[in-house]
């Protein structure tokens, strides 16, 4: 028993207290043979703002098994630590040598690395640019409103995830799950995403994670390709034969597509093709902005802001059968341009890994239900995001200005005059968001911010709201089967989010994992 590792839940400690963890617990537990601890889990408990906590699970060791450590077993309060492992994949794919992927964000990239573990040699092509060209890129589009449509925040090496918080947001903790946070870490992930609550990377230290991952692809006999835009699918009788990029034809009769949610062009061929698709539920909206003090304040109360992390918050309402709730919360962050067409204006969120900037956003979403819109076929609900997308880029000005309005005035129904300082570039422009949104979900909209204001009292009156935010998932979903293959083209195997089956760097990453599950290794 000496050599086993034990766990106790729920230790709750002062964020106050810098008391080391062993001590803690080696003094809660009244056991001093504790030799040391592993953190399995770290969160914040604010709910009582007179005494916010850290909550740790942990794992420990002991020098020796003592009769107060048998009764503490006993009594339930410390529990023998039984490791989760992983079940035995299901072998029954076989793929050829060379499959080729499409896309290498999160989902195009853990395929790529799983499969070049198994001894094939992908070859990978992304449309966008490497993140050393494509940080200068998509600078430029920040700073003087010259967007590249083919790389930019929604295209290129990482793919949306780089220019973002980096949040790592998985249902629960499951052994798949830790083996792909692992990954990360061995790739030069920050430890600590390990064992947080709420993980992430930041946009900072995803950059050079996302190159190690493409170097060890390439090290395995894999092969990455910027700067090729998938144009046409090779098909002889819906089987498919190969690719057609802008520069190149490639015979394959295997494609892994993990295109992400904004290839719109690709979901558009893929129509024209007989490629089965359909619409599926989305959520478009807005983002807002406030300071950072605020949000950290109305979180923890003013004496715990000081000393903790920048807060987040997860709000949620229904008005009648929309549902109203925010998304992608960046703490500490700022809000950025999203555009990846030109004459179309998008925002997102994105915070580095100190999440030390003034001001902290998220997006505020209303669903949106295709067959309340009479949406018939995915096409018509790619139009209608792109709708908003063109009326917003008009009010901004051009440029890729944004336009935006106070909360509070939003609320109003009445236009801003001025606009606080705000971290969107190339800049904001006073409007009314009222006029611009889908009528759809203004009323829903407002109803939301409402609610949210009845629960952090100032989020009204303190939030700037910015224009549009229309990309929160795809509306389109490409139709597949238990082995991920389409179901009307086989050869196409279809991962991630812009199929439609994902929504974040981790579930990405999960789609394609157990897809890889399913292969058998490669065998000369």
């Amino acid at each position: 028993m000496i050599d086993s590792e034990f766990v106790v839940k729920g230790l709750r400690k002062s964020i106050y207290d810098h008391e080391p963890l062993r001590l803690t617990l080696s003094r809660q537990l009244d056991l001093p043979e504790i030799e040391s601890v592993t953190v399995d889990r770290e969160a914040v408990d604010a709910r009582r703002r007179s005494s916010v906590v850290y909550v740790y699970n942990l794992r420990f060791r002991v020098s020796h098994a003592s009769a107060r450590l048998q009764r503490l077993l006993a009594e339930g309060e410390v529990l023998l630590h039984q490791p989760k492992t992983l079940s035995e994949p299901e072998r029954r794919l076989s793929l050829p040598e060379r499959p080729v992927i499409i896309g290498f964000g999160p989902a195009g990239m853990f395929a790529g690395l799983a499969l070049a573990r198994l001894g094939y040699r992908p070859v990978i092509y992304d449309r966008g640019e490497p993140i050393e060209d494509r940080v200068r890129t998509v600078g430029e589009l920040w700073r003087e409103g010259k967007l590249d449509p083919d790389s930019n925040l929604q295209f290129g090496e990482g793919g949306a995830g780089t220019f973002s918080d980096g949040k790592l947001t998985a249902g629960k903790r499951d052994p798949l799950n830790e083996s792909i946070l692992r990954i990360l870490v061995e790739a030069g992930a920050p430890k600590q995403i390990l064992f947080q609550g709420k993980p992430h990377i930041g946009s900072d230290r995803l950059r050079p994670v996302v190159q190690s991952l493409r170097r060890q692809i390439e090290g395995m006999g894999g092969e990455v390709h910027f700067g090729h835009t998938f144009s046409d699918l090779q098909l002889d009788h819906s089987t498919v034969k190969g690719i057609v990029t802008n520069s190149k034809s490639v015979s394959s009769p295997c494609v892994i597509l993990a295109m992400g949610h904004s290839a719109r062009d690709t979901v558009e061929m893929l129509h024209r093709r007989g490629v089965g698709m359909d619409t599926k539920p989305f959520a478009v909206g807005v983002r807002i902005e406030h300071p950072a003090w605020f949000v950290n304040q109305a979180q923890y109360g003013q004496q715990a802001a000081a000393v903790l992390p920048a807060a987040d918050y997860r709000l949620t309402h229904r008005h009648g059968e929309l549902g109203v709730y925010t998304f992608c919360m960046c703490p500490g962050g700022r809000v950025v341009c999203a555009s990846s067409e030109p004459g179309q204006l998008v925002t997102n969120g994105m915070s580095l890994f100190a999440r030390g900037e003034e001001y902290s956003n998220s997006a505020i979403v209303v669903s949106i239900n295709p067959a309340d819109h009479g949406f018939h076929s995915p096409l018509e609900a790619i139009a209608f995001q792109r709708r908003f997308e063109e009326l917003a880029f008009t009010a901004g000005g051009g440029g890729f200005c944004a336009p935006a309005q106070r909360a509070r005035d939003f609320m109003r129904q009445e236009p801003s005059s001025t606009l606080p300082p705000a971290t969107y570039e190339p800049g904001l422009t006073p409007a009314d968001l009222n006029t611009i949104l889908p009528a759809s979900i203004v009323p829903a909209l407002r109803a939301g911010l409402a609610a949210f204001d009845r629960k952090l009292g100032g989020f009204v009156d303190k939030g700037v709201l910015i224009g549009f935010e229309s990309r929160t998932s795809s509306p389109v979903r490409i139709l597949r089967n238990e082995n991920f293959e389409s179901v009307t083209t086989p050869g196409l195997y279809l991962l991630g989010e812009g199929a439609g089956y994902a929504g974040g760097i981790m579930t990405c990453a999960l789609d394609a994992i157990r897809f890889v599950r399913l292969v058998q290794p490669w065998q000369a």
